[in-house]
C-alpha cells in the first residue's frame, strides 16, 4: 500500500521534469512526509484535464455521486489507495479510471517491514533522488453544504517488485510507479480498458533503494523535517 510519500524538490525542478507550470501563489515547501491519515493531506498532481499544470489536490478520492459531507469524510478514508487489479469494478473508481487519470508527483515513499512482529518503517526512493510519477485517478465533488468544488485523488497500487517484496513483506504491495516514457500516455483521456491495463505491470527498476528510518515519521511535526528520511532507527 502507500500511505506516506515525500516531495522535497523545488518548483524549478518539478516544472522542468514534468513540463508543467505550478500556480504562482502556491506554497511549495519541502514535505518530507505527507500522511494519508491527515484529513488535510494534499498531493502534487497532474490531471488528465489539464496536463500542462500541477497543483495540490486532496488525498482520498471522493466520487462525484457522494451525497453528504459525512459520507465524503467516511469514503475518503477508504480511497487513499486503489488496487489496480480491481479498479475497473469498484464503484468508487470505475468511472474515474476510464477518463480521469492523474500523475502523482513524488521523490520517495514509505512502507512497513515486519521483523519478528515489529513494524519498521522504510523509505524508498531512486538512488539519485530523482522525481517520479505514481499512477493516480481523480474526481470532483461538490460539497452540498458549502457549494465548494473539491478535487480529490487516489494512488494506484500494484504487486510489489523484488525489492519491495522484501521491504513490505506482509502486504507485498507498492505504488504503481510509471516509467518516465509512459507518463504522458497515462493522461490520454480516450484510452480503452485494455490499453489502460497495459500500464499495470510490476515496476522492476534497479535504481530503487530502500532503508529503515526513524519512527518519528509519525509525529505530526515530521512533515517538514528532513530527519524523517535519514537512516536512524
Amino acid at each position: 500500500m502507500c500511505y506516506y510519500i515525500s516531495i522535497i524538490k523545488s518548483r524549478v525542478e518539478i516544472e522542468k521534469r514534468f513540463f508543467v507550470r505550478l500556480p504562482e501563489g502556491i506554497s511549495l515547501t519541502p514535505k518530507y512526509r505527507i500522511s494519508a491519515f491527515d484529513k488535510k493531506a494534499k498531493l502534487l498532481t497532474i490531471m488528465s484535464d489539464s496536463p500542462q499544470k500541477a497543483d495540490f489536490y486532496h488525498w482520498g478520492l471522493i466520487p462525484y455521486w457522494i451525497r453528504t459531507q459525512e459520507e465524503a469524510e467516511n469514503i475518503r478514508k477508504k480511497t487513499v489507495n486503489a488496487r489496480a487489479e480491481t479498479v475497473f469494478i469498484k464503484p468508487s473508481y470505475k468511472r474515474a479510471i476510464l477518463s480521469k487519470r492523474a500523475l502523482i508527483i513524488a521523490d520517495g515513499f514509505f512502507e512497513w517491514h515486519n521483523e519478528n512482529g515489529e513494524k519498521i518503517p522504510y523509505y524508498i526512493k531512486f538512488r539519485d533522488g530523482r522525481l517520479f510519477a505514481i499512477a493516480g485517478i481523480w474526481d470532483e465533488w461538490i460539497n452540498p453544504a458549502t457549494k465548494e468544488l473539491i478535487k480529490t485523488v487516489s494512488i494506484l497500487t500494484y504487486k510489489a517488485n523484488s525489492l519491495l517484496e522484501k521491504v513490505h513483506n506482509t502486504k507485498k504491495r507498492m505504488p504503481l510507479i510509471l516509467p518516465e516514457d509512459k507518463e504522458r500516455k497515462w493522461l490520454i483521456k480516450k484510452l480503452g480498458e485494455e490499453e489502460i491495463k497495459e500500464f499495470f505491470k510490476i515496476y522492476e527498476y534497479r535504481d530503487l533503494i530502500a532503508y529503515p528510518v526513524s519512527k518519528r515519521i509519525f509525529l505530526k511535526s515530521s512533515e517538514g523535517n528532513s530527519e524523517v528520511i535519514k537512516n536512524q532507527v
